[in-house]
């Protein structure tokens, strides 16, 4: 595609979206069903599409982590860290939601955003000045589509519109890793340890998942270690009042 191209692709997904539509876009993962992440009518048309309950939440792109605080309230420092380092695409669990539709939210108020930096989400995020719906482009419990081709039609004639970049690529493409930085655990003494993915200060060998310990601040780290197969990480963790850092 042209530069002329791409930016009138992105500016008719830009209408759509203001308009309450849905859009099928390329993002920094799998190609995504997205909508106005503050208009809870449209909303309400993705769970529809996708047959899929309005009890679970979705997740948002935004183009800029300075965007974050608009729509977290109390913003973790390592939230900064965690969105400014990692080289892959990084899904956060905030604590508490806010300025989002009612819908976007899970039922603790909790909300996933993500910063994309693939080349047309992140034009089509600043272009639209407000967070946008990324959910993989399937019926509820279908296999989610790794391409542009593997998407039914069904989910096509669905949206409002169905952008024209990146529709040729038949690479496999895989969901974000999520972090959940939720600082509301179980009991006072429980450790939430997280560890981060490769990011430039950190090369780990494989996908560092997320890491959730719900026992007492004594709990063996070497064992949280031997749980998670990885014998050389750094990451965060977050107790109920405070912010700690460790390495091994």
């Amino acid at each position: 595609m042209t530069q002329k191209e791409i930016a009138e692709d992105i500016q008719t997904a830009v209408e759509t979206l203001r308009r309450g539509g849905l859009i099928l876009y390329p993002t920094d993962t799998i190609w995504g069903i997205g909508c106005d992440a503050t208009n809870e009518d449209a909303v309400k048309r993705v769970f529809a599409l996708k047959q899929r309950s309005d009890s679970k939440a979705l997740i948002c792109l935004v183009d800029n982590a300075n965007r974050l605080p608009r729509y977290i309230r109390n913003m973790p420092d390592v939230a900064w860290d965690l969105a400014e380092v990692s080289e892959t695409p990084l899904t956060i669990i905030y604590p508490t939601g806010k300025n989002l539709a009612k819908n976007v939210l899970a039922e603790d108020g909790s909300v996933g955003i993500r910063v994309t930096n693939e080349e047309f989400s992140k034009a089509l995020c600043y272009a639209f000045r407000k967070p946008i719906i990324s959910t993989s482009a399937n019926i509820s419990g279908r296999p989610t589509p790794q391409n542009f081709y593997e998407i039914e039609d069904e989910i096509k004639n669905g949206v409002d519109y169905v952008a024209e970049a990146r529709r040729e690529e038949d690479e496999k493409k895989s969901p974000s890793s999520i972090i959940n930085n939720t600082s509301r655990l179980p009991d006072e003494k429980s450790l939430a340890i997280i560890t981060l993915p490769s990011t430039k200060q950190n090369n780990f060998d494989g996908f560092c998942s997320c890491l959730k310990i719900y026992s007492s601040a004594s709990y063996s780290l070497s064992r949280a270690l031997e749980q998670s197969s990885i014998s050389s990480i750094s990451f965060s963790a977050i107790s109920r009042n405070n912010l700690f850092s460790f390495s091994f």
